[in-house]
């Protein structure tokens, strides 16, 4: 093997270990969301975007002080955010301060009305509030977007119940349980209302 060869085999083999290297530590860095989020805001400290899906692994490990920090910087980086809204509003669900969470729901659906979850959670509360026409309304309007999602069908369903629609509710409860067979109450629900002396189908 000639000198120049040999050297450039070398070469070869350090550029080799340094990448390996950077493999193993971005496979480090990827195998947690919250240190991938971290990684992408150092990286990138002013989208909007690396702030809110930080904010989002915080919540997920359940710092919900350090999630709510990261979703007001994605927003005030990008006041249009809708989504920031939704997960801003669930970081505060989180901890019990609901005079806020219906405001930035509300503003996630003025941004974008199409989104689902901010349309059912918004629902949540006005049902917990006892304002059944505006939880009822937003069931419906998140089913609209998509009638595939069990979820909002077995919300709509209790909706009912809370204004004594038992068979509404048991249509809502069957077709949550027909979209997801293991589902862990639509099951259970139609089965004690359906065995109720006064209940007629």
């Amino acid at each position: 093997m000639n000198t120049l060869f040999k050297k450039d085999y070398l070469i070869l083999i350090l550029i080799a270990i340094i990448l390996i290297f950077k493999t193993y530590e971005r496979n480090i860095v990827w195998n947690d969301k919250l240190s991938l989020w971290k990684d992408v805001f150092e990286k990138s400290p002013y989208k909007a975007r690396g702030h809110n899906d930080l904010g989002n692994a915080y919540r997920n490990k359940g710092l919900t002080e350090m999630a709510i920090k990261h979703y007001e910087i994605a927003l005030n980086l990008n006041p249009e955010y809708a989504d920031a809204y939704v997960n801003i509003g669930n970081a505060y669900r989180d901890v019990g301060q609901e005079e806020k969470v219906e405001e930035y729901y509300l503003m996630a659906i003025r941004l974008n009305p199409s989104l689902i979850e901010a349309h059912n959670n918004l629902a949540l509360i006005y049902a917990n509030k006892g304002i059944i026409d505006k939880a009822i309304y937003h069931y419906k309007y998140a089913i609209s977007l998509n009638p595939f999602l069990s979820e909002p069908h077995f919300n709509l369903g209790l909706t009912y119940l809370k204004i004594n629609d038992v068979g509404n509710a048991i249509l809502e409860f069957e077709k949550a349980m027909t979209l997801n067979p293991d589902h862990p109450y639509a099951r259970s629900f139609i089965e004690y209302l359906y065995n109720q002396k006064n209940f007629k189908p």
